[in-house]
């Protein structure tokens, strides 16, 4: 549990370290100290959480006689289903 709590916030961290979010810390900061605040602590809790869901839902569904595929396809539907979201919320 430890080893897996640790890849979690090394995922984060890398996450959090992207160009592109740089790019939009950068992006925000004329807007002020408190904006530009809340913004980098709903970056990293959003990048964060999202973490964890695929922690949890890779360890839910590995086991013992789960099957390797059957693990990466769980993975790519839930990313597509992310992609699909993303692009619903962008249109409206």
């Amino acid at each position: 549990m430890l080893h897996a709590t640790l890849q979690l916030l090394l995922y984060a961290l890398l996450a959090g370290l992207s160009p592109v979010a740089f790019a939009a810390t950068i992006a925000v900061m004329p807007a002020g100290r408190l904006k530009v605040l809340a913004f980098g602590t709903a970056f990293v809790v959003a990048q964060l959480l999202t973490c964890v869901i695929f922690v949890v839902i890779g360890v839910a569904a590995a086991s013992k006689k789960s099957q390797p595929g059957l693990h990466a396809s769980l993975e790519i539907a839930v990313a597509l289903g992310l992609v699909v979201l993303a692009l619903e919320l962008r249109r409206r």
